[in-house]
């Protein structure tokens, strides 16, 4: 495949869907998931298209079975031997006029078969995206596990759908380039189970999907690159078997997450922080994330030695000249592994603890603490460990 020949293949998206993938849905900060710019999603593969008539070329359309294994829906999706990228739809979706959130939902969501019971997966996020009519455009549900020790237990799986009427699933760009460079033909398996085409893509060792749309809505299913092919496709039969009541997604019913700065809003959190400024620092920014208009995270960085102006421009370097940086991330709603992580709480921690941390790496230049505070999570990332151990006593 030559490159004039992808750009013909971009060239034919639609316009209004490239719009939609201008810019990442509005969401959460915490934690914050990297979005790739729209332009590399369109190159890089991440997105899927619709077109009025399905077109496999020269890929295989095989019928289903019931004796379908997983590998089966992957069966011609491994066959490059090349590397390649990918990206998700959800890193390539616009900036929605609204977006609401149902996390909070999850035991009420299985108890309702909403969504699947996977107890593997301590992390759940759940959101609805709306056009400026209040109309529902997608919904984004996704499962996380990690291990604080390495990759070995990673896994993201995920779901983004939608019910709105689109023209059928044709296939994903999905770019694969050989050890010389050289763009090869996608690698896609397309299956048609009861009238419906279902195109899966992805190898082992990489990112996985399998798209579709039937008569409920369109679907597209993800796997990351630890996930195996059982993995996606138990979760692409739950939801076939399960579609998704699109109606119990509303503007009413979802947590509304706003963003200010500490400027804006100086009493968050104020009992609970340092006075940063009666020690030499100065803020470079700041942010507080506020859920239903109640402050549920606050974050911020810290120098000292310089002028707030050099400080919001990141005009220095830390360790250097005198300079410390201290970034100070409080968050009232923690999850599991950011509890799990801690080494104490604020009121019982001790220099000497403090003083044994280490940053992670050789490279990593800050030492990351993080304790308890109340029902919160205190994480630190910084140059000077013994600064730190002054503001936390500051605060018991």
């Amino acid at each position: 495949m030559k490159a004039y020949d992808l750009l013909d293949m971009i060239g034919n998206i639609d316009d209004t869907l490239i719009d939609k993938a201008r810019k990442k849905p509005a969401g959460p900060k915490w934690p914050v998931w990297a979005a790739a710019a729209a332009c590399l999603c369109l190159a890089a593969g991440g997105i899927f298209y619709f077109a009025k008539a399905p077109k496999t070329g020269g890929n295989h359309v095989q019928a289903w079975s019931a004796s379908y294994s997983a590998e089966d829906y992957f069966r011609y999706s491994g066959t490059g031997e090349g590397s390649s990228e990918a990206k998700s739809v959800a890193d390539s979706a616009k900036e929605y006029a609204e977006s609401r959130f149902y996390s909070d939902d999850r035991s009420l969501m299985e108890e309702n078969e909403v969504i699947p019971a996977l107890q593997t997966h301590p992390l759940f996020y759940a959101e609805a995206n709306f056009e400026e009519d209040g109309s529902l455009y997608s919904v984004v549900l996704s499962w996380h596990r990690r291990d604080l020790k390495g990759l070995e237990h990673y896994s993201d799986l995920s779901v983004i759908a939608g019910y709105k009427e689109v023209p059928i699933v044709r296939d994903c760009i999905f770019v694969e380039t050989d050890e010389n460079g050289n763009v090869l033909e996608p690698a896609v398996t397309v299956t048609e189970r009861d009238g419906v085409l279902i195109t899966a893509r992805g190898r082992e060792n990489q990112e996985k999907t399998i798209t579709f749309q039937n008569e409920s809505g369109w679907y597209q299913i993800s796997g990351s690159f630890n996930d195996r092919y059982e993995d996606v496709v138990s979760l692409f039969t739950w939801f076939w078997e399960h579609p998704i009541d699109f109606s119990r997604f509303t503007l009413l019913n979802g947590d509304c997450y706003t963003y200010t700065t500490l400027d804006a809003m100086p009493e968050a959190f104020s009992g609970s922080r340092p006075d940063f400024a009666a020690r030499g620092f100065v803020c470079g920014y700041s942010t507080v994330t506020l859920k239903n208009e109640q402050p549920v995270a606050f974050e911020a960085v810290y120098v000292s030695n310089v002028t707030r102006e050099q400080a919001e421009n990141s005009e220095y370097t830390p360790g250097e000249n005198g300079v410390d940086q201290i970034h100070w991330c409080l968050k009232a709603e923690p999850d599991v592994y950011e509890l799990a992580g801690c080494i104490g709480d604020v009121e019982s921690v001790t220099k000497e603890q403090l003083l044994s941390l280490s940053p992670p790496d050789s490279v990593t230049t800050q030492t990351r603490v993080q304790l308890r505070q109340g029902d919160w999570v205190l994480i630190i990332y910084t140059t000077d460990v013994d600064a730190v151990w002054e503001l936390i006593e500051s605060i018991r």
